[in-house]
């Protein structure tokens, strides 16, 4: 249950940091255009930049990339894993189960082998009663 919690946490807090980060960028070059545009304030300057947009080449925002493609390929890796075990526990139980009746239906041979003994044979020559007459 803690490892389920664990997998589960994990990439909804890389989205959560991703998130954050990029919100946080767009304010931050938002107010640096704010910022500019104040510094300059004739009617014909314009401002440089992006415009407001996010800033793909920051390494802060590569890094939450990084940490959002983590998170996701854990969360799928959980999935497979979780259905390839139950899979697998799905076969063992199966195997068990024919493993067991195989074993009961031996012991209902043994045991009607050992009640009902074979009349047909001596058992004391191990001859049988056809040749004794």
């Amino acid at each position: 249950m803690r490892r389920k919690v664990v997998y589960i946490a994990l990439p909804l807090t890389a989205i959560l940091l991703f998130c954050s980060i990029l919100f946080l960028e767009i304010r931050s070059s938002k107010m640096a255009h704010a910022q500019s545009f104040a510094l300059f304030s004739t009617p014909t300057s314009t401002p440089s930049g992006n415009g407001g947009g996010v800033d793909w080449g920051n390494p802060i925002i590569i890094g939450a990339l990084i940490a959002l493609v983590g998170g996701l390929a854990t969360a799928g890796v959980y999935i497979y894993q979780t259905h390839r075990n139950t899979k697998i526990e799905r076969e063992k139980l199966e195997l068990e189960r024919e493993k067991l009746e195989t074993q009961e239906v031996s012991l209902s041979i043994i045991n009607a082998a050992l009640m009902f003994p074979r009349r047909d044979t001596d058992t004391t020559h191990g001859v049988t009663c056809a040749s004794k007459r």
